[in-house]
This record gives C-alpha cells, sequence and structure tokens, in this order.
C-alpha cells in the first residue's frame, strides 16, 4: 500500500487525481491539501506519506514547502506538477531536490496520471529501499556497540538496547522483560522513559501473568513479532 498527497488549490484538478490515481491502482490511498498551510501540519504529525504530488504555480508555491518541510527535518518524495517549463524553475527544482516532474496539460488525464503513478510508485520504493538501508547501518552500529559494552553491568546493556530497539522502530514506548515460561510468568526487567512518564500508578508491578496480558503479551503467546497499525479496530 502506499499514501500520496497531492497538493493543489485547484478542485477540479484534486477531483481528478482522486478518481483517476484510484482507479489506476487501488493500492494507492489518495489524500489531498488545498495549500501549504494545510500541508506542513500533516506532514509534521507523523502520518505517513510516501509521496508528496504538488500542483506547482505562482499561487502555490513548491519551492515555499520544500523550504518548510526542511526545518521539520522531513525527507518524503515530492513530485512536481506544473504548467510552468522554464528553464529556470527547473534548475530551481533541480536544485531543491524535487524527485521527478511532470508537465501538466500536455496529454490526455487518463495518460497523465497512468505516468504520474508509475513514477510515484518507483520513487516510493526507492525512497523505503533507503529507509530500510539506513535503518539496518544504525542496527549494525548499535549491535556492534552493545557488544563491546563487556565493562558494563546487564541493566545498562538492557537499558541501551531498549533504547535504540525504540530509536529504530520509531516508537513511543517499550518495555524488556523476561518470560518464565513455567510459571508462565513476565518479569519486567526495563521501561522506556516514556512509558514511565505516561503510567499514573504510584508502584508499578514487576511480574505480570502472561494470560491476563492484552495485546503486548501475544508476541509471546504466538511466538512470533507482531506489528498492529491500526490498535483501536484491530
Amino acid at each position: 500500500m502506499y499514501k500520496v498527497l497531492v497538493v493543489s488549490h485547484d478542485n477540479g484538478f484534486l477531483d481528478l487525481s482522486m478518481k483517476f490515481i484510484r482507479h489506476i491502482d487501488g493500492t494507492i490511498n489518495v489524500i489531498t491539501c488545498t495549500s501549504i498551510e494545510d500541508t506542513v501540519p500533516l506532514i509534521s504529525s507523523g502520518d505517513h506519506i510516501d509521496v508528496i504530488l504538488f500542483d506547482h504555480d505562482e499561487n502555490n508555491d513548491i519551492f515555499s514547502m520544500v523550504n518548510r518541510i526542511d526545518r521539520i527535518g522531513n525527507h518524503i518524495p515530492i513530485i512536481m506538477m506544473s504548467r510552468d517549463t522554464s528553464s529556470e524553475t527547473m534548475v530551481r527544482a533541480i536544485d531543491a531536490r524535487i524527485d521527478g516532474f511532470f508537465e501538466r496539460g500536455k496529454t490526455d488525464p487518463m495518460m497523465f496520471f497512468n505516468n504520474v503513478v508509475q513514477k510515484s510508485i518507483m520513487i516510493a520504493e526507492r525512497h523505503r529501499t533507503e529507509l530500510g538501508r539506513q535503518i539496518n547501518e544504525k542496527r549494525m552500529e548499535a549491535i556492534i556497540k552493545m557488544a563491546k559494552m563487556s565493562d558494563h553491568n546487564f541493566s545498562e546493556i538492557v537499558d541501551y538496547a531498549l533504547d535504540k530497539s525504540i530509536e529504530l522502530t520509531k516508537s513511543e514506548i517499550g518495555y524488556v522483560g523476561l518470560y518464565d515460561k513455567d510459571r508462565r510468568i513476565i518479569r519486567m526487567m526495563a521501561w522506556s522513559k516514556e512509558v514511565m512518564f505516561r503510567c499514573a500508578m504510584q508502584r508499578q508491578p514487576v511480574e505480570f501473568p502472561l494470560d491476563t496480558t492484552g495485546a503486548w503479551g501475544e508476541p509471546i503467546r504466538l511466538g512470533r513479532s507482531v506489528i498492529i497499525n491500526d490498535y483501536d479496530n484491530d
């Protein structure tokens, strides 16, 4: 699945985008914005977006958005769509590291959006591959550092592993526990700082019967990793 954000102040173009992109490839979830002011908060919210399709003109300036995105440290791939094909605009697009360009108004909508869809998927996959490479590199660095922590006590090593796991998975909270298979008990070893901040209990229990745990006990019950992307409905 892919999530594509289309930004344009032309409502007719947004309607065409919704219609054609979904028709061409049903694996693409299309969301729309009419202005940069609506786009930046959406990106800042942490909602995953694979590609931004930006309809550029003098009233909706892609370069202003790129500058604002850079300031919040986001690197979502961007495809520029515009009727302005001047050499100055093309040079600015290259300098701004725009990932793709399509000229509007030269082909029929079906052909235009078919090309946009193919380019979007290619760019999204390339971006995912690069992110995966970066994560694997950071994971390897963490493993090497942990292997060199022989002069640290076990609790410090566990805390380091927990912090790195949260960082690499972009999680908000995490814990480390030891499972006693005979007693079917999880004994907690470490919680992340955010867990302690959110927890309202004065004294957190150390042992939890596996049979009474909720979703967080599923990896132990099933003996494999469990990923839940929609906690409220899953």
